[in-house]
C-alpha cells in the first residue's frame, strides 16, 4: 500500500523514526501481543507503552487483532503491527512510502485459494460415491 497523503507520510515516518515506537512494532511483528507483554519485553513502563500504541493506532501501524483473557480473568486487546516492511523512496517525485501488510499465513492461504477459484485454477466439486 503506497501512502501519498504527505501529512500522513510525516507521521508515520516520526513514528519509524522514534526508538520506543520501533520496538513496539517489533514487538507485535509475529504475533499479537498485549500492552504488558509489550512493555515486559521492550522494557518500556507500561503507562509509556500505552502511550505509543495509542500513537502508533492514530497512524495505522499498529491494530487491535482480537481480545485475550489473563489468569485473573481481564479482558485485554492484543496488538499486532499492521506492517511487516516499512519502504520510502526519494524520487523526483518526492518521497514515495509504502507499506507491506503484516499478515499471517491464514490471510495469505485466503487470498490465494481466492485468487485460484477466481482464476479458474481450482474448483471443489461436491461428489457422492456409493460404496459397494
Amino acid at each position: 500500500m503506497i501512502i501519498r497523503d504527505r501529512a500522513l507520510q510525516a507521521r508515520i515516518l516520526e513514528q519509524i523514526g522514534d526508538e520506543q515506537a520501533r520496538s513496539i512494532l517489533l514487538a507485535a511483528m509475529l504475533r499479537p501481543k498485549s500492552a504488558a507483554e509489550i512493555s515486559r519485553e521492550t522494557g518500556l513502563p507500561l503507562s509509556s507503552t500505552y502511550r505509543k500504541i495509542a500513537e502508533l493506532q492514530e497512524v495505522g501501524l499498529l491494530a487491535p487483532q482480537r481480545f485475550a483473557f489473563t489468569q485473573d480473568g481481564k479482558k485485554v486487546e492484543l496488538y499486532r503491527s499492521t506492517a511487516r516492511v516499512v519502504e520510502v523512496r526519494l524520487t523526483e517525485a518526492g518521497v514515495e512510502l509504502r507499506l507491506v501488510p503484516n499478515e499471517d499465513m491464514a490471510d495469505k492461504l485466503y487470498r490465494l485459494i481466492s485468487y485460484m477459484r477466481e482464476k479458474n485454477y481450482l474448483r471443489f466439486e461436491a461428489s457422492l460415491s456409493e460404496s459397494t
